[in-house]
């Protein structure tokens, strides 16, 4: 009997531990579950939520254009790693200027599946809007650039010429103001007179913040009879309000100074001045030890290094690595060479007499270093990218150009004058103790420049097209006309629009070229600029 009761014991026993083992199995297979399923979840939805930042931040980029900014919110989704954006919804809210990107997927589980638990759904949401940087993340600039035209002199401020003139925000002068042209558009006026004319009704527009357009808000007009005065009549009302005393119109209380900051931040740019002469003062270099020293035949002589030539002035037809001075002067042309070669110079050149840069057999000339000429200095080339001076230009005498003209990539051009013949692309400032002239059939000066006549005037009347940047005229005038749109300010002693054009607010990216050369302003006379950004709400 105890015998057979002993076997029943140890029956019990291996049947309590079986059960046991189920039920531990269930646990286990449940920790399981929990540990590989829903880890597995949560490092996706992890990589859900970056995408989703990721393409709300981009969507917000484009606001309020939602067309764009969906593509760009899909976009990213898609560079992300979800290729199939049909689980993608894309929403705008608080009058477009937030962007909502909600994401929501149901993926299959492997251990959840003992537990009758099939697939689990999973949801990430972002939310992105557009804004102003804070005040202690602004630039400054002077606030000279709330007007895109200022007219520093007494002179009556005149629109003249034969077509309209579109100007997309507000005009100061500190005398008069009379609009005797045609004016398509304009955004406003300051003026430190008080006599305002209007010979013939024009449209003021005004900004519209949430789409980013400039809208016509309203007439601008001379009323004749009890008033006699320049009047506004608001869009979709009959009545009629004195421009003075609105959101259009500015009395000073005294005359606005002309920016004197501008012409010191260019003084800061170039090389220091001389003193007899009150100019910036050529680089010189007086010692030539371990140099390479060439007194004639410069070209079949020249090997890589740094060369001092001695000889007449010659034309160099090939390639160098090193600086080059030459006593009297030196040419770098391509005519000679095989069609298609390229000419680059990698290192400083030195020209003490007139310089021409000639590219006229197909081919290319890259200067990758800055260029110094004592005299006159032209440029010439089939195609506007084919001499190209990724470096500063300090020429004592005129910049003239033929054919394309040249591309530079500079800090500063600087020049007696400079008056090309055709195409010029300067990113940097472009300054020039006296005349900027461009008048030629084709001309035009692209990228972002600022222009800069020391003390005489700029003549921009041949289609400028797309020029971003400023133009700065303290003692001259600034003659406008033909563009096809300008991307800046006009600050001068007088402006004379001759005829059409089209002017804009500075781009942002052109600010942010021209800011440390140019535009920052140390003088106390300077605003908050806030530049758009984006961030993440939710």
């Amino acid at each position: 009997m105890e015998r057979f009761l002993g076997n029943r014991k140890d029956k019990d026993e291996e049947g309590s531990v079986i059960i046991l083992v189920a039920v531990l199995m269930v646990v286990f297979l449940g920790m399981a579950a929990l540990v590989v399923d829903l880890g597995a979840d949560y490092v996706y939805k992890a990589k859900m939520q970056t995408a989703c930042d990721t393409a709300s931040r981009a969507a917000a980029s484009a606001l309020p254009d939602t067309t764009k900014a969906t593509e760009l919110a899909k976009y990213y989704m898609k560079e992300n790693g979800f290729t199939d954006t049909r689980n993608v919804q894309v929403e705008f809210k608080d009058s477009n200027s937030k962007v909502q990107v909600y994401l929501k997927e149901e993926r299959k589980t492997t251990f959840a599946r003992a537990l009758g638990i099939k697939s689990n759904k999973i949801s990430t949401v972002a939310v992105a809007q557009k804004y102003g940087t804070s005040k202690t993340e602004t630039k400054k600039i002077g606030a000279i650039f709330d007007f895109l035209l200022f007219q520093g002199s007494d002179d009556v401020f005149d629109s003249l010429g034969s077509g309209s003139q579109y100007i997309y925000g507000a005009v100061h002068a500190n005398g008069d103001i009379k609009l005797s042209g045609s004016v398509g558009a304009i955004g406003g006026f300051s003026q430190s007179s008080d006599t305002f004319t209007v010979n013939s009704p024009c449209n003021l527009v005004k900004k519209n913040d949430e789409s980013g357009e400039y809208e016509i808000v309203g007439n601008l007009y001379t009323k004749w009879g009890e008033t006699n005065s320049v009047v506004i009549q608001r869009k979709g009302s009959s009545d009629t309000e004195i421009l003075k005393n609105t959101e259009f119109y500015t009395k000073q209380s005294q005359k606005i100074d002309m920016p004197n900051y501008i012409l010191d931040n260019v003084d800061k740019i170039l090389p220091p001045k001389d003193n007899e002469t009150n100019r910036p003062k050529l680089p010189e270099i007086t010692n030539f030890s371990g140099w390479n020293v060439i007194s004639s035949n410069l070209n079949s002589s020249i090997t890589d290094g740094d060369v001092h030539y001695t000889g007449s002035s010659a034309d160099l037809k090939k390639s160098h690595t090193g600086k080059i001075v030459a006593d009297k002067g030196i040419n770098i042309t391509t005519d000679g060479t095989a069609r298609g070669t390229a000419i680059n110079i990698n290192g400083d050149v030195y020209s003490n007499s007139n310089t021409e840069i000639i590219e006229n057999n197909s081919g290319k000339i890259v200067i990758n270093g800055n260029l110094y000429v004592n005299g006159d200095l032209k440029f010439e080339s089939a195609c506007i990218t084919d001499v190209i001076v990724n470096g500063n230009i300090f020429c004592t005498g005129k910049i003239t150009t033929s054919g394309q003209s040249f591309v530079a990539n500079s800090t500063y051009v600087y020049c007696d004058t400079f008056q090309p013949g055709n195409q010029v692309i300067v990113n940097g400032t472009l300054v020039a103790e006296n005349d900027i002239t461009f008048t030629g059939s084709g001309n035009a000066l692209t990228g972002s420049t600022a222009v800069v006549s020391k003390h005489g005037n700029v003549n921009m009347t041949a289609g400028s097209q797309g020029f971003n940047g400023i133009v700065y005229v303290p003692e001259g005038t600034a003659t406008f006309g033909g563009e096809s749109a300008i991307y800046g300010n006009i600050i001068a002693k007088n402006i004379n629009a001759s005829s059409s054009f089209k002017i804009y607010p500075l781009k942002d990216k052109t600010i942010e070229d021209l800011y440390d050369s140019v535009l920052k302003d140390d003088s106390g006379e300077n605003k908050d600029l806030v530049v758009n950004g984006v961030r993440l709400v939710k």
